[in-house]
């Protein structure tokens, strides 16, 4: 079996180089030669060094003695924060090693730049008097107004390309941000009428997709019925009553041509599409009536469409429409 040799990778240089070119304060950031680690995770060791000063001296005794004192000074970090990233090991090599290095770029450039950016900026503001100023004057260039502001002391406020004075020492305090709302509970009769909106809704649908017809000769045809197909199968009515032999219309099959259908074929469809849609308004009004009877939100929400009405619900029409059905 061949050997697997896996090269180890160091992205650190490279990482550094990123947030170096990021950060707006990294000139302030030491040169990684003068600290290691502590003992500690969350400490770093650094030097101190003092020399002695210049002496006298003479052409017989020469130079005087002078001493070096370097000692290594060990604190913790005011301001320790990490994460870790993970990338599957076949993922970076299927993407010719970009993923990781990629990623980790990212996360300086976008996260760790940033972030230590702000933290820098604070702590030096957090300094005794370093928000305060000896004031200034103004003057339009080429001009001596010479605006007086030698009382505006005081930084209130920095932003994005512009700093605010102000002249009594105050600085801006931010607003405390707003809770999050409570989530909104609806009412039992809003879940009722969001129930009766959605039966409704449903009831539009199971008109629309329409009602199959048994033909004089056995066959059973499927017709829509949407707005349009009920308001012209309602003009066709009265050719109907009137005797005409053949009556063209289409079933619900798009691949077929619009045909005649006998007088009798065409009675039977139009009777059975207004049984249809009385009977679908018929339920939905006794089905609306159930609904703002319920007094649970759990009942309204157990609600569905075609669902059998209580008794006590139904009107007698249903009843009879329901009679009819089963007989």
């Amino acid at each position: 079996m061949p050997n697997t040799i896996a090269f180890p990778k160091n992205y650190i240089s490279n990482l550094d180089e990123v947030y170096r070119l990021a950060s707006v304060t990294a000139d302030l950031t030491s040169p990684a030669s003068m600290s290691k680690a502590g003992t500690n995770t969350n400490e770093i060791v650094y030097p101190q060094i003092s020399v002695t000063g210049l002496g006298e001296y003479d052409r017989n005794s020469g130079y005087t003695t002078g001493a070096v004192d370097l000692k290594w000074k060990t604190v913790a970090f005011n301001y320790d924060r990490g994460t870790k990233i993970t990338v599957d090991v076949m993922d970076n090599e299927e993407s010719r090693n970009l993923a990781f290095g990629m990623a980790g770029a990212t996360l300086m450039r976008e996260k760790v730049a940033p972030e230590a950016d702000a933290f820098t900026f604070a702590t030096i503001a957090a300094l005794d008097n370093i928000s305060k100023t000896k004031g200034f004057t103004l003057s339009r260039e080429g001009e001596e107004d010479g605006w007086d502001y030698l009382g505006f002391t005081t930084i209130y406020q920095q932003g994005e390309g512009e700093i605010l004075f102000s002249d009594d020492g105050s600085v801006y305090v931010p607003p405390e941000p707003l809770p999050e709302p409570e989530p909104y509970i609806p009412t039992l009769e809003e879940v009722q009428e969001e129930k009766v909106k959605e039966m409704n809704a449903m009831q539009q649908t199971v008109i629309h997709q329409g009602v199959d017809v048994e033909l004089t000769d056995g066959s059973i045809e499927h017709f829509t019925l949407t707005d349009q197909d009920q308001a012209s199968l309602m003009a066709l009515q009265s050719q109907v009553a009137q005797g005409a032999e053949f009556v063209p219309w289409h079933n619900v099959n798009q691949e077929n041509q619009c045909k005649y259908y006998q007088n009798a074929d065409m009675a039977k469809i139009v009777q059975a599409a207004l049984s249809f849609v009385v009977y679908q308004v018929t339920y939905f009004r006794d089905l609306r009536i159930y609904i703002r009877s319920l007094r649970t939100k759990e009942e309204v929400a157990a609600v569905t469409y075609g669902m059998p009405i209580p008794e006590e619900y139904q009107s007698q029409v249903l009843k009879d429409m329901l009679a009819q059905m089963n007989e």
